[in-house]
């Protein structure tokens, strides 16, 4: 038998059905809404062309009888505030910021916390996808087409409205 297996990170990418806007792209959806998030995560993120990519690379590799590859598909890490500085780059007639909640409330919510949630939250993960990129000859897309694309087809393809800016006051 032998046994692939890709381990893609966050997915993000051009999005193709409603029920994906409900997935990894929810991350991003947020950001345009300007939701709260009760941390600034660190996140690794992968488009999804480049797993789809991965996965015909993999079916073409040439592996022996009874041998397992593992490959750890990620193009890239960010945090939550650097996806909506890319955001709002793009898209400055929109207020994309990261909104952070109750600082109290976020604490008080720590107490219910498993501690699985806690290193999730906690922790900076280093991935290394050296494999992918060696074996598969992979070459990711840039973070930034990534999140881009993303957002560009919430937008036009299934009527997500980011918040607009606040209208300024006028001067009496």
């Amino acid at each position: 038998l032998q046994v692939i297996s890709l381990n893609p990170t966050i997915v993000f990418g051009p999005c193709f059905t409603k029920a994906h806007t409900k997935a990894s792209p929810v991350i991003v959806r947020q950001l345009l809404y300007c939701n709260p998030y009760d941390y600034d995560l660190h996140i690794h993120i992968v488009d999804v062309r480049d797993v789809a990519e991965a996965h015909l690379r993999a079916c073409l590799l040439e592996t022996k009888l009874g041998e397992y590859r593992r490959f750890i598909v990620d193009s890239a890490h960010s945090t939550l505030s650097g996806l909506a500085e890319i955001l709002q780059a793009q898209y400055q007639e929109y207020e994309i910021k990261l909104q952070l909640m109750n600082p109290w409330l976020v604490w008080l919510r720590s107490f219910f916390m498993t501690p699985y949630q806690e290193v999730v939250v906690k922790k900076f993960w280093n991935i290394d996808n050296a494999r992918s990129k060696s074996e598969l000859e992979l070459n990711y897309r840039p973070l930034d087409e990534s999140v881009l694309d993303t957002a560009a087809s919430l937008i036009s393809d299934f009527g997500i409205k980011p918040k607009s800016k606040p209208k300024p006051k006028p001067v009496v």
